[in-house]
């Protein structure tokens, strides 16, 4: 075997190595991380939300775990619901991402109006 011939054999089993421990950190990255997703709900008076917990970054509605439903505008008296899809999907990924830094999932009226579900 030429010099050139081990040298290439070398480089090649390099990136190999390489290439399985890049994959094997990205996958022990994502052990024991719960995935949340909102789906929105059609109610009898309007559109209201789920968010589920998830094991894995494949969603089922039908397998993972309800984490808050809300049929109603939050943080607002009465029962008042979303008027669309959107505005409801709006909330949900607004309590998501106060969920994914760590915050309480509340929701303020300076929030609603900022986001356009209700006008001060």
């Amino acid at each position: 075997m030429t010099i050139r011939n081990q040298f290439s054999l070398i480089a090649v089993t390099a990136l190999l190595i390489g290439i399985a421990v890049i994959f094997f950190m990205s996958r022990k990255r994502h052990e024991g991380e719960k995935f949340i997703y909102a789906v929105p709900v059609r109610t009898e008076l309007g559109w209201g939300y789920k968010i589920y917990l998830a094991a894995e970054d494949i969603k089922d509605t039908s397998t993972d775990r309800i984490y808050i439903k809300q049929d109603y505008i939050p943080g607002v008296p009465g029962k008042q619901v979303f008027k669309s899809e959107a505005d409801a999907l709006r909330v949900a990924n607004l309590v998501i991402l106060k969920i994914s830094s760590g915050q309480q999932p509340m929701i303020a009226e300076p929030e609603l109006d900022s986001l356009g579900i209700i006008k001060k």
